[in-house]
């Protein structure tokens, strides 16, 4: 039987796309939005007096994605990091649609195992952000391999420039192995 949805809370997937290829990754969808589509999706959502958040595999696969954040009034993207690494340009695009906040995977101990972006390359692009005033958040995957030193990682985050970190125990979702 469906039921209408009551909530105010819609979170719409822009896309499976991504450009890296990574272990941990719980994507379990495959498609992408046009950003055509998103931008009249959220709009519509909008109108409804729906609250939006986009997400996505990695939003930035398609820099046209960003007007629909900027519309839903979302301050904030989840990347690899990747595409900033490679066109630290992009940085200045985000300013423009209102982006201040970015949340990234770091894997301490783990990432060359299961993350394919070097550890060296997320370094830059936390340096790249911070030195134009991004707020910046890690997200840390939790295996037998690295859990005894979640202080130690915080510390680290804190040291490079993180507002915060976030640990998360792995588990098999989506493409995950």
């Amino acid at each position: 039987e469906l039921k209408k949805y009551n909530g105010k809370r819609v979170t719409l997937m822009a896309c499976s796309s991504c450009n890296a290829s990574c272990n941990d990754c719980y994507i379990g969808y495959t498609g992408n939005r046009t950003p055509e589509d998103l931008y009249l999706q959220a709009q519509k959502l909008l109108a409804n007096d729906m609250i939006v958040r986009i997400d996505g595999a990695e939003i930035l696969t398609n820099l046209n994605y960003l007007k629909t954040l900027k519309l839903v009034g979302q301050n904030w993207i989840m990347t690899n990091g990747l595409r900033i690494f490679r066109e630290p340009e992009i940085i200045n695009l985000l300013k423009e649609n209102s982006i201040d906040t970015v949340y990234m995977s770091y894997h301490f101990g783990i990432q060359d195992k299961i993350d394919s972006i070097p550890a060296s390359v997320v370094d830059r692009v936390i340096e790249l952000l911070k030195e134009h005033n991004f707020k910046i958040y890690l997200n840390c995957t939790l295996t037998s391999h690295n859990c005894d030193n979640i202080i130690e990682y915080a510390d680290i985050a804190y040291k490079k420039g993180a507002r915060g970190i976030g640990f998360n125990k792995i588990f098999q979702q989506g493409k995950a192995t």
